[in-house]
């Protein structure tokens, strides 16, 4: 059964553009060393006729976040900003230093008439980040051409495929096992992938879901193989009005 993406692949696609390989270069390294958070900090660059056309014009270019502009995950796992392209290669350098020393979680970032740059802790995470944002380019493409959407198909579809990159987008060190985690939506699912994963690096997680059965069938599970007894179940509901967590039995 195909997906809506699969549908969007179809009917849309990019072509290459000239772009200014020496303004690339300049550019990478300063995003790097002003992104980096670890030892490791990769910056991927890409640009095609459909990028180029939505980076001419900032508004242009924060619309084509709308259709994740709902789902907290998503919304972390890519964080835009735009910049204004100057010749004067020290006055663009000074404005990109300026921008990211404000908004120190930025991970997306359009420069004006060159392209995009996505950051990541490790080559997968800033590849998968941008494989998201071009696909939400196709997704504005294919709207704009009057085509009927299903936004809420739309989030999902890219939420499945792309939701694990926030576990590296969120995580501080390679080593959790003094941190603790809270995942939503643990029961089943992606969340449960999630705190499988956390629980793997160590992290004492707490899984949050309306199931709590199934949450508690997960943690135990969770405990015995991580033999950590450091995961705890708390109904969602609790928890975000009460901060309420109740260890398993």
């Amino acid at each position: 059964m195909s997906t809506v993406m699969d549908r969007i692949n179809d009917k849309i696609s990019f072509k290459p553009v000239p772009y200014s390989r020496e303004d690339v270069i300049r550019i990478a390294p300063a995003l790097r060393m002003l992104l980096r958070k670890n030892e490791t900090s990769i910056v991927v660059f890409k640009t095609n006729d459909l990028v180029s056309q939505y980076i001419e014009d900032e508004k242009e270019f924060y619309s084509i976040f709308s259709p994740i502009k709902n789902n907290q995950i998503l919304n972390k796992i890519l964080i835009p900003a735009y910049i204004v392209k100057y010749k004067d290669i020290d006055k663009q350098y000074r404005v990109i230093k300026e921008e990211l020393n404000r908004r120190m979680d930025v991970n997306i970032i359009a420069i004006q008439d060159t392209g995009v740059f996505s950051w990541g802790g490790t080559k997968v995470a800033a590849d998968k980040r941008m494989a998201l944002f071009l696909d939400l380019v196709k997704v504005k493409k294919y709207s704009s051409l009057n085509n009927k959407i299903n936004f809420s198909e739309i989030e999902n579809t890219l939420f499945q495929s792309y939701g694990k990159v926030v576990l590296e987008s969120q995580r501080v060190e390679k080593n959790l096992s003094e941190k603790i985690a809270i995942v939503t939506g643990a029961a089943q699912g992606f969340g449960k992938g999630i705190a499988e994963s956390l629980a793997k690096e160590g992290a004492n997680v707490i899984l949050a879901d309306l199931n709590e059965d199934m949450a508690r069938e997960n943690a135990s599970k969770l405990n015995r193989e991580y033999g950590q007894d450091y995961l705890y179940v708390c109904p969602q509901g609790k928890f975000l009005k009460n901060l309420l967590c109740i260890p398993p039995l």
